[in-house]
């Protein structure tokens, strides 16, 4: 407040006016230092609420299998020369021995022998080629690749060989020289039963660049045949066009016949998983010392959040969750991981009870932090509970709606308090300015009649 000066004023009206006001501005100090008290909780429980969602986090990561395994499983083969595999969704931990009886094929087709390359063929026809599969006589193409129709008359190898390649429908066309003259070939780019050629007769009389099982006549042969690759996984065949398919979440290749059981081995990398638990660990005591700080009980101990009951409920209901007991038997819950209490209420991961753990059923471990069959593990009841507890009703959200209402109402008051002060400060000035002028004026009355007097009493010693 500016300062109010009096100039020869027998009163010190600022000094007391300033006096009162110090008096005055109690109740506005008092409720500035309830706003600060407020704004500091406000901000502890935002930070609480940042750190909750840190261990959410950290427990998404072990919510679902594929999360765990898509970072924390390793794949070895015990012959990789024949047979390799990687993750590719949520493999079981386990072993599987593969067999590997064929190999898989690209058709093969070839015409008859020309004295030339690039001459003339001399075949008068009009053929379609495309790709597809064969069963019996009957051919079912595939319409995604399309077709390429050509007309050989007057043309040359090299000139029907470059139309089809041209066509860009899944085959290569080549000339082929050998002691015997030139001949077409055609090669599917895919090998397979389902990427065979049919080069089907539209016109024309000759047949020498016809092959369709359902013809009668065909004049290019098949020199090899198109083959899927036959395996079969823990005693079950399978199928397929190439030499990758998918099993159980993981990729295979086969790169050679396999006679002899080939054991492709799916384990849990330790050193993965426990890093994402030793997270999980640092995460969640994060949040049990921050409460502890700012939450602490006992009667010595201060904190922002003191006597906030709430807040110690949700510690507890938070460690409730931490020991549910969801897995299967031999797994029921994380202090069979490890993952154990402190004195201090921290977690802490014995390394070698995870080590033993993993080794002794490296399924349990998952099924107990993810869930088996569909049902929910730990991390799952984890990250519920934090949801709940952030949710805007929930314990954190509730708490701060209502310190953000108090304030509101808290800030309001100030205002009005403020604004108060200069009207009590202009009301005691003029107050006091004038008990201090009629003083003043009291002061002169008195000391005229001090003078008169005086006068009298002289005049009346000297008759």
């Amino acid at each position: 407040m500016a300062g109010i000066t009096i100039s020869g004023s027998s009163m010190d009206v600022q000094s007391i006016v300033s006096q009162l006001m110090s008096i005055e501005q109690i109740p506005l100090s008092k409720i500035n230092s309830k706003i600060t008290q407020t704004q500091s909780k406000i901000s502890a429980l935002g930070t609480l609420k940042s750190k909750l969602s840190a261990l959410q986090k950290a427990a998404i990561e072990m919510t679902t299998p594929s999360k765990i395994q898509g970072s924390s499983v390793t794949v070895s083969s015990s012959n990789e020369a024949a047979v390799t595999a990687k993750v590719s969704g949520s493999p079981s931990v386990t072993d599987h021995s593969v067999l590997v009886s064929s190999f898989s094929k690209a058709q093969t087709l070839e015409s008859g022998y020309y004295s030339s390359g690039t001459s003339s063929v001399g075949v008068n026809s009009n053929i379609t080629l495309e790709r597809g599969t064969w069963s019996g006589t009957s051919f079912a193409a595939d319409t995604a690749l399309g077709s390429v129709t050509i007309s050989t008359n007057s043309k040359s190898l090299t000139q029907i060989s470059d139309e089809i390649n041209a066509a860009g429908i899944g085959v290569t066309a080549s000339v082929v020289q050998d002691t015997n003259g030139f001949k077409l070939s055609i090669v599917s780019n895919d090998p397979g039963t389902s990427s065979e050629i049919r080069m089907k007769k539209n016109s024309g009389l000759s047949s020498a660049f016809v092959y369709d099982l359902g013809a009668v006549n065909s004049g290019m042969t098949e020199s090899v045949a198109g083959a899927d690759t036959k395996y079969s996984i823990d005693g079950v065949s399978y199928t397929a066009s190439g030499n990758k398919a998918t099993h159980d979440g993981l990729d295979y290749t086969f790169n050679a016949i396999a006679t002899s059981p080939v054991t492709v081995s799916a384990k849990l990398d330790t050193t993965g998983l426990k890093t994402t638990v030793n997270a999980f660990v640092k995460a969640y005591n994060d949040v049990q010392s921050y409460i502890s700080a700012v939450a602490p009980v006992g009667p010595d101990t201060v904190g922002t959040l003191k006597g906030e009951a709430s807040i110690r409920n949700l510690l507890y209901g938070l460690r409730k969750t931490v020991t549910s007991p969801v897995g299967p038997a031999g797994m029921r819950q994380l202090t069979m991981l490890g993952i154990q209490y402190q004195t201090d209420g921290s977690l802490a991961l014995d390394e070698a009870s995870f080590d033993k753990a993993v080794a002794a059923g490296q399924q349990n471990v998952i099924d107990m932090l993810a869930g088996a069959s569909g049902g929910k593990g730990v991390m799952d009841l984890i990250n519920d509970k934090i949801n709940e507890i952030n949710a805007s009703d929930g314990i954190i959200g509730a708490r701060l709606d209502g310190l953000r209402r108090l304030s509101t109402s808290q800030k309001a008051q100030a205002v009005k308090l403020e604004d108060r002060l200069p009207k009590i400060e202009t009301m005691l000035f003029n107050k006091y300015s004038r008990l201090d002028a009629a003083i003043t004026s009291m002061q002169t009355t008195m000391n005229g009649l001090t003078s008169a007097l005086d006068s009298l009493s002289s005049n009346s010693s000297n008759n």
